[in-house]
């Protein structure tokens, strides 16, 4: 359970390095700082093991590696990185 809960923390910090990038009071903003609270009630803040952290980092990393080419396409139709079609709802 430890390591389940090291990755939710992992989830965590990643959301809160991306929340101020979203526009403030919009849908998804508002969603994604209930989604920072909700895990932080979750998850230790000490009991941290740097094993389980690099392997959830290098998961994370493996991951956005994967997605930059398509993040590279939707931009250069113009739609904005992360938006979905049913987005528009604001």
């Amino acid at each position: 359970m430890a390591g389940a809960l090291q990755i939710v923390k992992q989830a965590v910090d990643l959301l809160n390095s991306q929340v101020s990038k979203l526009p403030v009071g919009s849908d998804a903003h508002k969603n994604v700082m209930k989604m920072i609270e909700l895990g932080a009630k979750v998850t230790p803040a000490a009991d941290q093991q740097p094993g389980i952290q690099k392997t959830a980092l290098q998961g994370l990393q493996q991951q956005q590696q994967q997605m930059a080419p398509m993040a590279a396409m939707a931009a250069s139709m113009g739609r904005p990185q992360g938006m979905g079609a049913s987005a528009g709802g604001q």
